[in-house]
């Protein structure tokens, strides 16, 4: 808008002087056809009243008025010449004006290229900037998620060697303690199986000693003695037969566990 303003004022002011110049040349015309017909009008009185005295008189009125047309030449040639060194001036002084406006005007229009090229620059720079920092949260954020699956899945491994770890040791916890348990109470049982064959075998001295002091009891005291290996055979085979259950029901679940770890 401004450079366009400036371009409509310069031809005003352009169109203004050519039209100034153009009366001053009208004018001009104007004093030289009015130049003219004094001097062809005086020349023509010249020659008709050349030789009278009346001539003379007129010849000196005219010589005299040539004078003062002259002068009045000469200052309106000094007008005329003062007129076109002031046109001059004024053209010169409207030359360096439009000049002066013409190199703003450039001056301007390069200023104003070079801002909206500046504008433009910084622009993409900050638009270039927007999509570095966008694509940088963007990476930033898969390095996160990444991070975060790498760890939930670590934690998943983990808690899964855990619950196993834990489900091992508490069936080993629970094996040992029924192991234990059976222990204690095959131990209970031997306990039992020998203070019951103890108190068999007190029952059976004092028997003997009893029977001594008579054949009688002598005779039964042999035959109870017969009865009492049997007896004791009896009770060893059980006692075998009763550590063989233990060892094969621990087989079996050692077995059972072996399995279910496969399985897991």
């Amino acid at each position: 808008n401004l450079i366009r303003k400036l371009e409509e004022q310069m031809e005003e002011e352009k169109q203004a002087f050519e039209k100034a110049q153009e009366e001053e040349r009208r004018r001009t015309q104007e004093l030289h056809s009015i130049a003219a017909t004094k001097i062809q009008a005086a020349l023509r009185g010249t020659l008709a009243r050349r030789w009278s005295k009346t001539e003379l008189r007129r010849k000196k009125e005219e010589e005299r008025r040539r004078e003062e047309e002259k002068r009045e030449w000469e200052k309106i040639k000094k007008e005329r010449e003062e007129e076109r060194k002031r046109i001059e001036e004024e053209e010169r002084a409207q030359r360096e004006e439009m000049e002066r406006r013409r190199a703003d005007y450039e001056r301007a229009k390069e200023q104003e290229r070079y801002r909206l090229k500046k504008e433009q620059r910084l622009e993409q720079q900050k638009r270039k900037e927007e999509e570095d920092e966008k694509r940088k949260r963007m990476q930033e954020q898969n390095h996160i998620t990444s991070v975060k699956d790498d760890c939930r899945r670590q934690e998943e491994v983990v808690d899964k060697k855990n619950r196993r770890s834990k489900a091992r040791s508490s069936w080993v916890k629970d094996e040992c303690k029924r192991e234990e348990e059976r222990g204690e109470k095959d131990k209970g049982n031997e306990v039992n199986e020998k203070k019951t064959e103890c108190d068999k075998r007190i029952r059976h001295d004092k028997t003997i000693k009893i029977d001594r002091n008579t054949t009688k009891k002598q005779d039964k005291t042999e035959s109870v003695n017969a009865e009492e290996p049997e007896r004791l055979d009896d009770t060893r085979p059980q006692t075998i037969s009763a550590k063989d259950r233990i060892k094969s029901n621990e087989e079996e679940k050692t077995v059972e566990s072996n399995k279910e770890l496969d399985s897991q």
